[in-house]
């Protein structure tokens, strides 16, 4: 009995092993210089196991073999490629785009309406059509009639920085607070008053969004990993609860008083308005402008913090972007679309932070 309960195991420990290297040749045959795996985790170890950040470990992926245009991996059984080669990161995204336009990172849209929604996680004929509906948003027409609204942000931020003169600041939050109410008023339309009202409501919930938990870090690695068994929400239900009046609440008030304003939230209605029946649902006009919510306010929040830092401990670079800011403009109300784009230290300092 004892002999044949090992050899069960035996030979089960036999067919778990082959099922889970049963790929791990697949670059070999295919000619591509890879990395080993290692068992059950492939090359994502220190990622899946929350020893190490993912975009450190695509790093030392990406230059662990600089003299090849492109490196296997595999996550966990599933071969991946990354790519090295300039030449082959254009056919890619652009000659061979076609073939390329599903993501890994998933979310199912009957799990999560409003996340999975978002272009960041749809896959093949849906990421077009939200893609379409994304990219007339920042034509130079459109950021041009956006620049106001950002103008009136800056008069808050400056008005608060003057209050705040003797008080030392929180560098994070301190952006946090700028590009939420620009988000708030670019793309929704409302003034959410971060300056004047620490405990406002849509700050408060972009911070909620934002905020690392055990919960949102399972669900993003079980999306990354295991899209197949992710079931989990992303957006907690108040946070979705929350957009979904605002939008509702600002959608009938613009429409019953004939109310139009130059940001996104308007480009949806006018698609939705000038047809028989509406081109976007619910869930969909929530999800589509919270994509500008997350593209618009932690990483540009981040990107702001970094550049103010740099200019803290460069006291020369502070004082050269300083001198051509302060030459090609008065004050906040002589700053418009086109001469931003006439300011090309300011522009290497961000370029040079984005690196």
């Amino acid at each position: 009995m004892w002999f044949d309960l090992v050899l069960v195991c035996l030979t089960l420990g036999i067919i778990l092993y082959l099922w889970l290297t049963w790929h791990h040749d697949y670059w070999k045959k295919c000619g591509v210089r890879y990395l080993e795996p290692s068992l059950f985790f492939g090359n994502l170890k220190d990622v899946i196991l929350l020893k190490n950040n993912i975009g450190v470990i695509y790093d030392k992926i990406y230059w662990s073999k600089p003299e090849e245009p492109a490196v296997g991996i595999f996550n966990l059984r599933q071969p991946q490629l990354v790519i090295r080669s300039f030449e082959l990161m254009k056919q890619v995204l652009v000659k061979d785009f076609n073939s390329f336009h599903d993501n890994v990172f998933y979310v199912d849209k009957d799990d999560d309406p409003i996340l999975g929604n978002s272009p960041f996680v749809t896959r093949g004929e849906s990421w077009k059509t939200s893609r379409a509906i994304h990219t007339p948003a920042m034509t130079t027409v459109k950021l041009k009639v956006m620049v106001p609204l950002m103008k009136d942000v800056c008069k808050d931020m400056i008005d608060y920085v003057m209050k705040n003169l003797d008080k030392t600041l929180d560098g994070k939050y301190f952006c946090g607070q700028f590009t939420t109410d620009v988000v708030a008023s670019c793309v929704y339309g409302v003034t959410s008053n971060s300056f004047k009202d620490p405990n406002a409501a849509f700050r408060q919930m972009s911070k909620k969004v934002f905020a690392p938990t055990l919960r949102t870090n399972l669900a993003f690695m079980l999306s990354l990993f295991a899209p197949s068994i992710a079931k989990i929400i992303f957006v907690p239900n108040d946070v979705s609860e929350f957009f979904k009046q605002l939008i509702k609440q600002t959608y009938e008030y613009r429409i019953k008083n004939g109310v139009t304003r130059n940001d996104f939230l308007q480009q949806l209605i006018n698609e939705n308005e000038k047809r028989d029946k509406p081109v976007y649902t619910d869930d969909e006009i929530v999800a589509f402008t919270m994509t500008f919510f997350f593209d618009g306010y932690e990483t540009t929040s981040i990107l702001i913090i970094y550049i103010l830092y740099e200019l803290a401990l460069r006291k020369d670079i502070q004082t050269r972007l300083r001198e051509e800011i302060q030459s090609s403009f008065k004050n906040l109300d002589d700053l418009e679309y086109d001469s931003l784009h006439n300011l090309p230290y300011l522009d290497a300092v961000i370029s040079g932070e984005y690196q």
